[in-house]
């Protein structure tokens, strides 16, 4: 859950009671333990993402060259039979 999801505004009183500023501190607590795991769960899936993205790119790199060898020994194999032959 991002932390814009779900905000929560922790007021610290000035005339309240020491049990008051305890339970602001643990609201406040739980608040960071919350962005922390959001901040780590985040950066696994970017690693998982990035990670993917790049065996797209190997993926479409290998394609291309099958495709540009098989057109070039298209072409190799077109000459040697003769292809563009003058006939007079």
């Amino acid at each position: 859950m991002p932390p814009e999801a779900e905000e929560r505004v922790v007021v610290l009183k000035r005339d309240g009671s020491l049990e008051d500023l305890r339970k602001d501190i643990h609201h406040i607590n739980n608040r960071v333990h919350d962005l922390e795991t959001y901040a780590a769960v985040s950066t696994e899936k970017l690693s998982h993402i990035s990670k993917a993205v790049d065996n797209v790119a190997s993926s479409l790199s290998r394609g291309l060259w099958i495709v540009g060898g098989s057109i070039l020994a298209a072409v190799a194999a077109f000459i040697v039979n003769g292809g563009l032959q003058v006939v007079t």
